[in-house]
């Protein structure tokens, strides 16, 4: 296993080498930044296509898609291409104590609820405000709408949303969301504009109350 990670890294030592890719050595973490979206994407395809060879090789381009932007990070002078290993390492055993050190939990939830606290008192996070602060703002609508109410609704605050009607599976739901898109595009809508302007009134109105 570490062999297969060192000869990735040699890879893209020589990609990045005098006289190695040239549309390799052009790119910056900025440029490439879009790159790790659509590998995330691509790959969970694959896992919902169940297809072990299509997901084994989408999980290779997600490691590449890592190792070249430590790299590209290495050659900008931020940091070692090994610091993110040693950074996700370390957060991983501080935020489970109860598998590597003396704190006890029972269940799943209790889980979720010590690693929430951890969280908030790690070094790096003093800037946020806000238990929304650490979702981020690039996700689609959708995807970000069920974060945000999901942390607002762990700490019981009222949300101003209308109730949808009963949904009991997940084909249910993608029923009712495809019926409001049609809608949407009927009477000319941006389902997405739509989405993100009332979920940044549902978002101003938590953090107004400093949570």
């Amino acid at each position: 296993m570490i062999a297969a990670f060192q000869h990735l890294v040699e890879i893209f030592d020589q990609l990045l080498a005098p006289g190695g890719c040239p549309w390799d050595r052009e790119q910056t973490m900025l440029s490439f930044r879009g790159s790790v979206v659509e590998e995330a994407c691509e790959l969970k395809e694959a896992i919902e296509s169940d297809e072990n060879v299509h997901i084994c090789e989408e999980l290779g381009d997600v490691f590449a898609n890592a190792v070249f932007l430590s790299k590209l990070a290495e050659k900008e002078g931020r940091f070692r291409v090994d610091a993110p290993l040693k950074e996700i390492c370390d957060k991983l055993i501080r935020r489970h104590p109860h598998v590597f050190g003396d704190s006890k939990v029972h269940d799943s939830a209790a889980v979720k609820e010590q690693w929430e606290q951890i969280k908030r008192t790690e070094k790096g996070k003093e800037h946020r405000k806000s238990a929304l602060d650490s979702i981020p703002s690039g996700l689609h609508a959708l995807s970000r709408a069920q974060k945000v109410l999901k942390k607002i609704l762990q700490v019981d605050h009222p949300l101003p949303v209308p109730a949808a009607s009963t949904i009991n599976s997940e084909e249910e739901l993608a029923d009712q969301l495809l019926a409001l898109v049609l809608q949407a595009e009927l009477k000319g809508f941006d389902f997405e504009h739509a989405v993100r302007t009332k979920l940044k009134h549902i978002e101003a109105n938590f953090r107004s109350t400093g949570k």
